[in-house]
């Protein structure tokens, strides 16, 4: 609002202040101000220097009545206008006439709100003085101060030409003017004075003018070298305004050039005030008038509007930023009402902007807090400025979602403000709601589970790990996953691991460790590299099975398998009774011989079985697996691997395959056998946790 006011300031003075006499501007000024700041009645008060205490009011308009109320004289005693002319300025937001009983005048128009600035002279003292008066109270006279201060620096010149013009006025209407009189009135004001005969279009100046315009005794004082001292810019116009003054012979005239002063070659602006003289024949006879620098007062005039323009500059800035923001931006009085809001309100809420501008707070957030806890959050907020707090808000649809909320106190032109920025944690909380699951079903996972930096050195291991190996965890963080070797592996088993994780590749294999008291077991493990988002490994999560009874399982059904190869029924029992899958196939791939716990992880009976090719329970895919394995087996070789099965309702199970050739008594390949190992869940474990950690 302020910058509006100051705007409008700026146009009337630019639009009005040259082409009107004193008395016009001042009403015109007068009934400008009553409708900018949209006031009942405004006054122009001129001080009358031979009567102490005492103004002559100038203007005085009525905008109820739209009309100019009568001039007069008056007395400041015990009005708000005799400390405006002691003290600059004062603003009485309301009871006025209460405040001032002796004040006649506010009784009579039942004034409520009175704001009045003082007009100064040259010599910084009172000359007169603006008020604007109300019926009503008014909060918002503070925003129209810098405007009012502003138009007053106008009002002060006009006044104060007046005031010396009026002592330069002569009695007989030809303004000739005592020499004594106007030599200190010139040197007060500092106004030089110039006569210009219209015969020959000489002049003559006094030593103030000289001083002006930088010109010495030696300077003849004719029209081509007064042109001279013109700013090229404006010589045109001043030969024109010097014919259409002499030739319409218009009284009183107020102009402002550019000049190039003489003495320094500085471009001055200077502002002229002079009326034509004319004899008892109507002939033009001479100009006489006044000149005086402005230009200091024109550069103040100029970076008030450059100061003006940067502050909406810099408003605009801010306001472009806050509307871009990333979070939702809430701005509210302390009764809770939105005041201004950003497109991302509009977005998160559902609300259009103008809806959110007739809302309060409590209308978006479910937690909204009590009469008390409101103070003692405004208590926080006085001594930290900030305050973080976590809440739930609900759109327009009535669907809810979780924000964090930064307040900060917010303090301009002595009111208070909350600015709330909402961020919503939609996604953070359902992150942190899912890495709760996963990390409990790592912890919880019957599985070992460790994550170790690139060198190797354990950052995390899970409670399967510790109860395996018997170390504590403040045992295993920051050591060597080496701790744990029982010296079965040769230094090459390890070399080709790292080659094949230093590659980015994930590493399957079989350990032998030893845990802390010694005892030996076996593990089945997965080792991934885990990569940030530019694709650089930071960390390398392993998942290991302990297959210790699996091993042992195997060794002995090895050993039962090389005693009894020749007593088939005995080989069946074995079968029947393993711990792991078993599937016997003919060298064709048709399968001879299942045990119970392959058709429980399939889904079949044994009848199911028996006769039926291998490839009925994989994809096309995966065949092509089981192909090239069953051709290892035609050359002999054993083989780890693993393969998708489908199962008999449909879906599949990811099965490790530990297959080795059988050969009969003549070495001739009469089939191949295979324990299967379910480890669905293992790589689904595997799966997650590399997610969780890139």
């Amino acid at each position: 609002m302020e910058t509006n006011y100051i705007d409008k300031t700026l146009e009337f003075i630019s639009s009005k202040c040259y082409q009107l006499d004193d008395h016009d501007f001042f009403n015109e000024v007068s009934k400008f101000l009553a409708h900018l700041f949209d006031v009942d009645y405004v006054i122009i008060d001129k001080c009358i220097s031979d009567k102490k205490g005492f103004v002559q009011i100038e203007s005085f308009f009525d905008k109820k009545e739209n009309n100019f109320l009568k001039k007069r004289e008056y007395n400041l005693k015990g009005s708000p206008c005799e400390i405006v002319i002691k003290n600059k300025e004062c603003i009485y937001s309301k009871n006025t006439k209460n405040l001032f009983p002796n004040d006649t005048v506010l009784k009579e128009l039942d004034i409520e709100s009175y704001l009045g600035v003082s007009l100064l002279g040259k010599s910084s003292h009172s000359i007169g003085l603006i008020a604007i008066l109300d019926t009503k109270p008014r909060l918002d006279f503070n925003n129209c101060l810098k405007a009012l201060q502003i138009i007053a620096l106008k009002v002060e010149k006009r006044l104060e030409q007046q005031l010396y013009n009026e002592k330069l006025e002569i009695k007989n209407n030809d303004l000739e003017f005592s020499k004594n009189r106007l030599d200190e009135a010139q040197y007060l004001a500092n106004l030089g004075s110039f006569t210009l005969n219209v015969t020959d279009l000489t002049w003559e100046s006094n030593a103030i003018l000289d001083l002006i315009i930088g010109i010495d005794g030696n300077f003849k004082k004719d029209l081509i070298n007064l042109l001279h001292i013109v700013h090229p810019q404006d010589r045109d116009r001043v030969q024109l305004d010097i014919k259409n003054i002499i030739y319409y012979q218009n009284g009183f005239y107020s102009k402002e050039y550019k000049i190039i002063r003489a003495s320094d070659q500085k471009v001055r602006r200077i502002n002229t005030f002079g009326k034509i003289i004319i004899d008892e024949n109507g002939n033009s006879t001479k100009i006489v008038g006044t000149m005086q620098d402005v230009t200091e007062s024109k550069e103040i005039q100029e970076e008030l509007l450059k100061e003006k323009n940067k502050a909406v500059e810099i408003e605009n800035f801010y306001k472009a930023i806050i509307e871009n923001a990333g979070d939702a931006l809430y701005l509210q009085d302390l009764e809770g009402n939105f005041i201004e809001v950003n497109n991302n309100s509009v977005i998160d809420s559902g609300y259009s902007k103008e809806e959110l501008l007739t809302m309060k707070a409590q209308d978006l957030d479910v937690n909204f807090p009590t009469h008390e806890e409101q103070i003692s959050i405004r208590n926080l907020l006085i001594e930290s400025n900030t305050n973080i707090l976590e809440s739930v808000h609900r759109k327009k649809d009535g669907s809810l979602y979780p924000v964090e909320i930064k307040l900060s106190a917010i303090q301009t032109k002595g009111k208070h403000f909350i600015l709330a920025i909402a961020r919503n944690i939609s996604e953070r909380v359902k992150s942190e709601s899912e890495n709760k699951i996963l990390s409990a079903a790592v912890q919880q996972s019957s599985n070992s589970v460790v994550i170790t930096d690139i060198d190797g050195n354990i950052e995390y291991v899970n409670h399967k790990f510790t109860e395996l190996t018997g170390y504590s965890e403040s045992d295993l963080l920051g050591k060597n996953p080496r701790i744990l070797n029982s010296g079965l592996q040769s230094d090459a088993f390890y070399i080709n691991m790292w080659k094949t994780l230093s590659s980015g590749n994930s590493w399957q294999g079989k350990f032998q460790n030893k845990a802390k008291n010694g005892t030996l077991f076996w593990e089945h493990a997965t080792i991934s590299p885990v990569k940030n988002k530019a694709g650089k490994v930071i960390n390398y999560l392993g998942v290991k099975e302990n297959i210790t009874d699996k091993k042992i399982a195997e060794e002995k059904l090895l050993i039962a398998y090389d005693l009894i190869k020749e007593s088939e029924d005995f080989l069946k029992r074995i079968l029947k009774t393993a711990n792991e899958g078993f599937w016997i196939i003919d060298p064709y791939g048709n399968t001879v011989e299942v045990n119970d716990k392959l058709c429980k992880i399939l889904g079949y009976a044994e009848t199911d079985f028996i006769d039926k090719s291998v490839f009925n329970f994989v994809d096309e895919q995966n065949a092509s697996i089981l192909k090239n394995q069953i051709e290892l087996r035609d050359e002999g070789e054993s083989s780890s691997y693993e393969v998708e099965l489908i199962k008999n309702n449909g879906k599949k199970v990811i099965c490790l395959f530990n297959t080795s050739p059988i050969f009969d008594n003549a070495n001739v390949r009469v089939g191949s056998f295979a324990l299967v190992t379910d480890i669905t869940k293992l790589k689904e474990a595997t799966k997650k946790l590399i997610l969780k950690n890139k």
